[in-house]
């Protein structure tokens, strides 16, 4: 078989990379991250810099794969998939933590109706800022 042109694997790689850079605790752990700045500059460093940590981490990981013909077995996968499981949960419950802390919730109720008729209870949640 014909080995591909560098440029054509260099396209695959990105294109791999901004799948998985879009996946869901990719973008919660960013997120994370960036939520704690008020303006943009502070986020977009902490952005870059949590970007290339990750990508360093991949890059060398697999340089070590490859130098040293280490195989990881399939069964492994099932245990980092729940590490990261593991750190989303941890992740989210840090986010609720510190949003239920510094935010109060108001909640009240009014009368509400439909067309005139069948008046209920309606329940409304706000912020208190």
């Amino acid at each position: 078989m014909e080995q591909l042109p560098l440029f054509v694997l260099l396209m695959y790689a990105l294109y791999e990379g901004l799948l998985h850079a879009f996946e869901a605790d990719h973008v919660l752990a960013v997120t994370n991250i960036v939520s704690q700045r008020n303006k943009i500059i502070p986020a977009l460093k902490d952005g870059v810099c949590w970007g290339l940590g990750h990508t360093s981490t991949i890059f060398l990981i697999g340089i070590i794969i490859l130098l040293f013909k280490v195989n990881i077995p399939d069964r492994m996968f099932a245990y980092f998939e729940a590490m990261v499981g593991l750190m989303l949960i941890l992740v989210a419950s840090y986010r609720l933590y510190v949003f239920f802390r510094k935010e109060r919730l108001e909640i009240h109720t009014h009368a509400h109706e439909h067309a005139g008729e069948n008046k209920h209870p309606h329940v409304h949640v706000h912020l208190k800022g």
